[in-house]
């Protein structure tokens, strides 16, 4: 017969590891934006050609073939954009000031636009 010789009991609670915390969710990254859509710009367009007795200003429609619009000229480009002088206009202080196809006549007395001969 067999003697069986009692177990010694444990000294301590057998280890168990620590419970771990539950993972956390990646960070949720925003969908990238789109750039802002610059709507397009429209093309220049060219200027409209006019009538004109002065070289300078256009005439208004009504009175284009008025008897006293009988020295008219066309204006291809329309009215200057600068700061010229006006047909029969002083121009003794700039001779080069006269719109085109005008050209300054006189002296350094007294100058005016006059058109070209």
């Amino acid at each position: 017969f067999r003697s069986f010789s009692p177990t010694k009991a444990p000294s301590s609670a057998p280890h168990t590891p620590s419970p771990t915390k539950t993972p956390t969710p990646a960070p949720i990254t925003p969908s990238p934006t789109q750039p802002p859509v610059v709507p397009p710009t429209k093309s220049p367009t060219p200027p409209e050609g006019c009538y004109s007795n002065n070289y300078k200003d256009c005439l208004v429609n009504d009175y284009i073939g008025h008897e006293k619009s009988c020295n008219m000229i066309w204006l291809q480009n329309g009215p200057p954009q600068d700061t010229c002088t006006a047909l029969w206009g002083e121009c003794t202080a700039d001779m080069s000031s006269c719109c085109e196809p005008a050209v300054c006549h006189g002296d350094a007395n007294f100058a005016s636009c006059v058109p070209p001969t």
